[in-house]
């Protein structure tokens, strides 16, 4: 049986909200990895000497994960941000909603 992903979703969640966003992504990803998906930091600076003031994902689901995403939006984070864009016509989307909301990646030397 194949998944039909029909949405593409960036989610941006304030840090106070990450272990609990992680906790709820586990009733989404059916791979069992959902604790790990508000892993990528974001801040104003992209410094790592600055501290994460937000986390994120961006995601493919199914119209029924959708849904769920939309509920706990609504009902548990009311100040995540969620935007759904096309990553084929749109791949500059992800950056562009970073900058809007004034947030870089957090830069991370290996």
């Amino acid at each position: 049986m194949t998944t039909k992903f029909t949405r593409q979703l960036l989610i941006i969640i304030k840090v106070a909200d990450q272990q609990a966003a992680n906790i709820a992504a586990t009733q989404l990803d059916d791979g069992g990895a959902g604790q790990f998906t508000f892993t990528v930091p974001l801040n104003a600076t992209g410094s790592p000497d600055d501290a994460p003031t937000h986390y994120w994902c961006s995601a493919a689901m199914r119209e029924d994960q959708f849904q769920i995403v939309e509920y706990m939006k609504a009902k548990i984070f009311p100040d995540a941000v969620v935007v759904e864009y096309d990553g084929d016509d749109e791949p500059n989307r992800p950056d562009e909603v970073l900058k809007e909301l004034g947030l870089q990646r957090i830069s991370v030397s290996l």
